[in-house]
């Protein structure tokens, strides 16, 4: 009976124009003439696997466990594995039998066994014969118990940074002689009245903490500021770190320590550096990073006005920084963050952009005084519509292997009224390792339990994934690359010139949707934003039902919930203007869509 469904629809969508279940894909972007559908791969294409890989090199791919909306068990694999130069299309394999034919570097398993094992591989394909395949890599589902104890919702401006230790029932804060202390930095005043305040509270159990109170002042002639102002547990005091500036300008570019030393009745804060490290042309953007194979402590810090990463040593009593080497030469990025994962050093950062977003990169090296790798995209091409800020590790008691990007999202500061009413807050991305790759994925919510650490949550089935799309010529071959999962600035993108134009993708059969994302080309300053009207509909030429008005547009990436229980088959993207936000004009230049992805239910 589904052999005859299946065949029923496929002479229906001949004689339709419109693609079938088994048209779905196809191995090169062809337009079929008469309805204009591009489509991607073949789901059913012949690939040769008898000669073995060409290139025997196995590549790294990551699998992210995640629940969809409304679901409760975490049974779900996202896989994301390292793009390949050569290859056409993707087979995805799950214990040994093809799942999947896809063109990006991103696939979705779902409906798993809530408590499996799963083994998976990718294999790339050039010309139908097999060019090169990706390391196993296994997934465990699972199924939490119980209420999470945090959560984040990327959508909400009043959701900020998940407080980890509150959230397992840890105590907060440093223990001295049997005394929890907490301190906090805070700025007060603006301008040459600008003061920062460096605040303790103590407690007998790290649970229940009592009054704050003031135990520093900086309070300089022209005003003080300390950004990015860090807390850090030594033997027998506590170090506070930051960027230092004056009220007035921000010339300075100074490295502030100061160290404080706990006591109950009266701690004392002894400022031990504020200047700008040697050679440095002055240290803006920076985070410490504590080596756990040698127990020592480096600085890495944006200089010479952005334009490159330097890197120091502290002396072990952090008083003092020892140069060690440039390890992002010309790469004007901001917000450098190094961690230790799989016995290699990634340095993770954003590029220097304003406060617009930017593609967040890393660089590897096997030593810290070594050579680093040339840098590697890491998430959507705008970091999903923030600027990479650290990476937070969530360890669970039974899973602690997961880890998240935060990234800020400065809309506020945006030019041309961007955002409206205008927010800054954090955003958070799943984060993956294996071996030297690193791969970021964007999900609306997620959920923090003690026993699985974080886990995301998707708003539904990535259901636009390869589907058939429409675009006006003269690229529209190019269509494909927008439904293609390569959403990194290093990916495929689509461009069209004059406005307004429509894209239309078929999902395939009706879907309750759920949320729909645009990304778009960033150039790391005078950014533009697409306008547009999404309408969704049950007929390819209908543009009726208007669902998301995206007149308010943002940069480099924006995304909608979509809040109708209509169930479409059909979403039509109009876009009505590319504007460059900066000087309030329409152009027809930076004008490129990296992705439109459509989550979702099918419905039964």
């Amino acid at each position: 009976m589904k052999g005859l469904l299946l065949f029923l629809l496929t002479v229906l969508a001949f004689f339709t124009g419109c693609p079938g279940p088994n048209e779905k894909f196809n191995l090169i972007p062809e337009i079929d003439a008469n309805s204009g559908w591009v489509t991607g791969v073949e789901k059913n294409i012949s690939l040769n696997d008898s000669r073995g890989p060409v290139d025997a090199a196995e590549f790294p791919a990551i699998a992210i466990i995640f629940k969809l909306r409304g679901e409760t068990a975490a049974n779900n694999v996202k896989l994301l594995w390292q793009p390949q130069n050569l290859a056409a299309v993707y087979a995805v394999e799950r214990d040994g039998e093809r799942i999947a034919v896809t063109r990006g570097n991103v696939w979705d398993d779902y409906g798993l066994e809530s408590e499996g094992d799963y083994t998976y591989r990718i294999k790339s394909y050039q010309g139908g014969d097999l060019y090169s395949q990706s390391l196993e890599v296994i997934a465990e589902t699972f199924s939490p118990s119980g209420a999470a104890a945090a959560s984040k919702d990327n959508r909400d401006p009043a959701k900020g940074v998940m407080s980890l230790a509150e959230a397992r029932g840890q105590p907060q804060g440093f223990l001295f002689d049997g005394i929890y202390y907490r301190y906090s930095v805070e700025a007060d005043g603006s301008g040459a009245a600008a003061v920062v305040n460096i605040y303790e509270e103590q407690s007998p159990d790290g649970f229940t903490f009592g009054s704050k109170k003031q135990i520093h002042q900086i309070n300089d002639a022209s005003g003080s500021r300390l950004e990015g102002a860090g807390i850090h547990r030594l033997t027998d005091r506590v170090a506070v770190t930051g960027h230092y500036e004056n009220g007035s300008d921000y010339n300075l570019a100074n490295f502030y320590i100061a160290h404080i030393v706990p006591d109950p009745l009266n701690s004392t804060v002894t400022e031990v550096y504020r200047q700008q490290p040697p050679g440095s042309g002055g240290s803006r953007d920076q985070s410490i990073f504590r080596d756990p194979v040698s127990g020592d402590a480096y600085l890495v810090s944006s200089v010479n006005t952005n334009v490159d990463l330097f890197l120091y040593k502290l002396n072990s009593a952090w008083t003092t920084l020892s140069f060690v080497k440039n390890i992002y030469p010309s790469g004007y990025r901001e917000a450098p963050v190094i961690i230790y994962k799989n016995g290699r050093y990634f340095c993770f950062s954003s590029r220097a952009a304003n406060w617009y977003p930017s593609q967040a990169k890393y660089i590897i090296a096997s030593s810290l005084d070594g050579a680093w790798s040339e840098p590697f995209d890491v998430a959507q091409s705008a970091c999903y519509g923030a600027q990479f800020n650290h990476i937070a590790a969530f360890e669970g008691t039974l899973r602690d292997d997961t880890y998240g990007i935060y990234g800020w999202r400065w809309g506020a500061q945006w030019g041309g009224n961007n955002d409206t009413p205008p927010k800054n807050y954090p955003r958070l991305l799943a984060l993956g390792f294996s071996g030297e790759y690193a791969a970021a994925a964007w999900f609306t919510e997620f959920e923090y339990y003690a026993e699985w650490g974080l886990v995301p949550v998707q708003a539904g089935r990535y259901v636009s994934l390869n589907a058939p799309i429409k675009a006006p010529e003269p690229n529209a071959h190019e269509a494909v690359n927008m439904v293609d999962g390569l959403d990194m600035s290093s990916g495929t993108s689509y461009k069209h010139g004059s406005y307004p134009y429509d894209i239309v993708i078929d999902l395939g059969r009706p879907c309750k949707i759920n949320e729909i994302n645009l990304s778009s080309y960033l150039i790391g300053g005078s950014e533009t934003v697409f306008r547009h009207v999404i309408y969704a509909s049950n007929s390819p030429y209908s543009v009726s039902n208007p669902i998301q008005d995206g007149a308010n547009a943002k940069v480099g990436f924006m995304t909608h919930s979509i809040t109708t229980d209509t169930p479409y088959r059909y979403i039509r993207v109009q876009i009505t203007e590319v504007r460059d936000i900066a000087h309030g004009r329409t152009v027809d230049y930076f004008n490129d869509i990296y992705e439109l992805s459509v989550f979702g239910f099918y419905i039964p």
